[in-house]
């Protein structure tokens, strides 16, 4: 092989890694996107929300859901609007 096609060939393997990195990261993001709270088939667990009650402030929590018994465990009265996973906290490398 010549080196004009070694080269060819690192930065096709080059390519196909930072596609690969950018298809996971795609899906990381994907992962923490915030969603409606009334959607079915919402996990057990606990999640970041945010209630938009009408003429009053957007109300930010943690909130648990828990399947056939709905949303508790916040500082509000009522069901969030959207909910997203808590994020993970960041790690050192």
């Amino acid at each position: 092989m010549s080196d004009i096609e070694n080269a060819l060939e690192d930065c096709e393997q080059e390519l196909e890694t930072a596609l690969d990195r950018i298809a996971d990261l795609e899906a990381q993001l994907a992962a923490f996107q915030w969603r409606p709270a009334n959607e079915p088939g919402i996990e057990a667990g606990r999640y970041e929300t945010v209630s938009c009650p009408p003429r009053a402030y957007v109300i930010y929590d943690h909130m648990r859901y828990i399947p056939g018994e709905g949303w508790t465990g916040g500082a509000q009265d009522r069901a969030p609007d959207y909910y997203r996973p808590i994020l993970p906290p960041p790690q050192q490398d």
